[in-house]
């Protein structure tokens, strides 16, 4: 089980990184947490995910599997590109930005953590824990579920500075891979029967990924990837303000799953 109990002092001695732990919440259900875990354990099937996607039976769950396809060879193929700009150096992680175009900049972060692939994915990707780290996260609801490993999701997001909150219709695929690493990957899909509820404005989640790899006993090289456009009626300070937050993603999610273990997550 997770332990529950914070040093808060040793973690702040530990991550000097600046960020006000005190906007987040403070209360956290464990049990929930390693359910979460639990689960993403029981969905590795031993086969690539590819496959999977490759042979859905329904119409709508292959279109959507082939797009997930798609954008899991885009994401390798971003990875490899040689036009990557450094954006900033922080404590535990280096972030990138690439420009694209006539599309929103992509942000990459690197950084290693003191944690397994499957824990760091279980507390970054579980919808009870993004709020410790992103405090405009509302909700990640399944719509639909195509395979263990393949859903259609709804994410919402509040408000702020003025700028209405936004909803994400998005299909999210967890891959395996045989050498250890486990990735979750996002990307905004269509679907005419799922509306927006006014004031929120759909955006746009070119893809969204967080990787992490095994790097021996309890630590992980993670990379997380983001490309969003929120759409409507968004000023340029805002969009940059995102792609601060993006930059910082690793930094804020290893605060505060420190905070929240006590650094270290007890083997099972």
């Amino acid at each position: 089980m997770l332990p529950t109990d914070i040093d808060a002092k040793m973690v702040e001695q530990e991550m000097n990184i600046g960020f006000d732990c005190q906007r987040f919440p403070s209360s956290v259900d464990w049990n929930e947490i390693n359910q979460f875990r639990d689960d993403l354990l029981t969905k590795q099937t031993g086969e690539q995910i590819e496959h999977s996607l490759e042979t859905l039976n329904d119409s709508e769950g292959k279109s959507k599997g082939l797009f997930a396809l798609e954008k899991i060879k885009e994401f390798e193929g971003l990875l490899k590109s040689k036009d990557w700009e450094l954006m900033k150096k922080l404590k535990h992680s280096t972030a990138e930005k690439l420009k694209v175009e006539g599309k929103p900049v992509i942000v990459k972060a690197e950084g290693v953590v003191p944690f397994s692939p499957i824990d760091w994915i279980s507390f970054t990707t579980n919808p009870k824990t993004i709020p410790l780290f992103n405090e405009n996260f509302v909700s990640e609801e399944i719509i639909k579920n195509y395979h263990p490993n393949f859903s259609l999701v709804l994410r919402k997001l509040k408000g702020k500075m003025g700028v209405k909150g936004r909803d994400f219709l998005m299909i999210r695929t967890t891959i395996f891979r045989k050498d250890g690493s486990v990735m979750v990957l996002h990307a905004s899909t269509e679907d005419p029967s799922i509306i927006t509820e006014p004031p929120r404005v759909r955006g746009s989640m070119h893809i969204s990924a967080i990787r992490a790899i095994p790097m021996g006993k309890d630590k992980s090289k993670v990379l997380t990837m983001t490309q969003i456009d929120p759409n409507g009626s968004v000023i340029g300070l805002i969009k940059k303000k995102l792609s601060t937050m993006q930059s910082e993603n690793i930094e804020m999610q290893l605060k505060q799953f420190l905070k929240k273990t006590k650094r270290k997550i007890q083997a099972r």
